[in-house]
């Protein structure tokens, strides 16, 4: 009843952030980093809400500005695109994974797809051919263990444990 974006809000909200355990792709990374070097102004703009993306940038100094969801806006697909094309009429790259990065891709001077899968590479290189492609990798350890978040499980098996003992 109340739509996506303001469910995205909420939820952020009442979710802890522990962004400095997200697994990243140190290539990227390195990529973007080299992209300001050479003055190049980066904005996180993503479908997720406000709060999200800010506690990304704060993990991340190079990125300059946040485009996010917003309660009220849902940053996806038609309405990223025309919301990066305002900000930057003079043209932008655009760096995305999934299908939806198309409409912001028709749009973009050029397109980087990072862990895209293999039939959002296709549609994107039919738009034109990619500036830059990061592919899947393989699962290493270190970004299993970020993602399983190890460290809290003894808590969430305390917590179930105890709303198992008043069943």
């Amino acid at each position: 009843l109340v739509g996506r974006p303001a469910v995205k809000e909420f939820l952020a909200a009442k979710s802890p952030l522990d962004v400095d355990v997200w697994p990243v792709r140190p290539d990227f990374i390195e990529y973007v980093e080299s992209q300001v070097k050479e003055g190049r102004h980066v904005v996180l703009a993503t479908a997720a809400d406000k709060s999200v993306a800010e506690a990304i940038a704060a993990r991340f100094p190079f990125i300059a500005e946040v485009v996010a969801s917003d309660g009220k806006s849902n940053m996806k697909g038609a309405e990223k695109a025309r919301r990066l094309c305002e900000r930057f009429p003079n043209g932008f790259i655009y760096a995305g994974d999934s299908a939806a990065d198309l409409a912001v891709w028709k749009h973009a001077a050029a397109n980087v797809l990072v862990n895209a899968p293999q039939s959002v590479v296709r549609r994107a290189g039919e738009l034109r051919a990619p500036l830059a492609v990061f592919a899947p990798g393989s699962l290493t350890p270190t970004i299993l263990r970020r993602s399983l978040r190890l460290h809290q499980w003894a808590k969430n098996l305390l917590v179930f444990e105890i709303g198992r003992a008043h069943v």
